[in-house]
């Protein structure tokens, strides 16, 4: 199985050490995964508009769930790079964008700009391996289409659902499930998908 990573442009990314903005959320984007925002402070207005005219990317990290202001301390280890795929202008100078995950990274240097915008060093980490899904373990896209039928607003993200990958499958699982940041970085770290399905395995059945 090839990933689409390689079709939106990620594999030159691969081999290098980047400087990229860090957008942090509450929530978490994985590889190949979809992601709905909307934009209105002026330092991440700046950055969506130097991404969209560069084509560049820029990072998604959690914070920590106790810091409401996303402070730099707060700021997560490991995030994930995302391209701008769609966007639209809002009143009010809103900018509402989707965007499509590439590669997780490791931070490293974090540097603050002059307008509180955050950009990091980062060194991107191995992806993790497809794997088929096995007839037994079809449970585990059944129910991720149930929750994308009770959340349209997610679902129609993905038109075109790799419910045959378990790596996909444990990925967009990663992204909705319940955990704590602390939890999450700690899967996001890993190799393959092996821990995260062990998880599901737990949680689903």
């Amino acid at each position: 199985m090839k990933s689409d990573l390689l079709s939106l442009g990620w594999a030159k990314r691969l081999k290098t050490q980047q400087l990229i903005p860090i957008f942090p959320l509450p929530a978490q984007l994985m590889p190949d995964g979809k992601l709905a925002l909307r934009i209105f402070e002026p330092r991440y207005l700046r950055m969506v508009k130097e991404c969209a005219k560069n084509r560049a990317a820029f990072g998604i990290v959690m914070m920590a769930s106790s810091d409401v202001y996303a402070t730099t301390a707060s700021i997560q280890p490991i995030g994930t790079s995302a391209k701008i795929v769609d966007f639209d202008q809002l009143e009010n100078n809103v900018l509402e964008i989707t965007v499509c995950g590439g590669p997780c990274f490791k931070i490293g240097d974090i540097q603050v700009q002059e307008d509180g915008l955050n950009v990091a060093n980062i060194d991107y980490l191995k992806p993790w391996p497809a794997r088929a899904l096995a007839e037994k373990e079809r449970y585990i896209a059944r129910q991720l289409c149930g929750i994308y039928e009770q959340y349209p607003e997610l679902g129609n993200l993905y038109a075109n659902r790799k419910l045959n990958n378990l790596t996909w499958l444990c990925q967009r699982w990663l992204e909705i499930l319940p955990l704590g940041v602390e939890q999450k970085q700690e899967l996001m770290a890993t190799p393959t998908c092996e821990r995260t399905h062990q998880l599901l395995t737990k949680l689903l059945q």
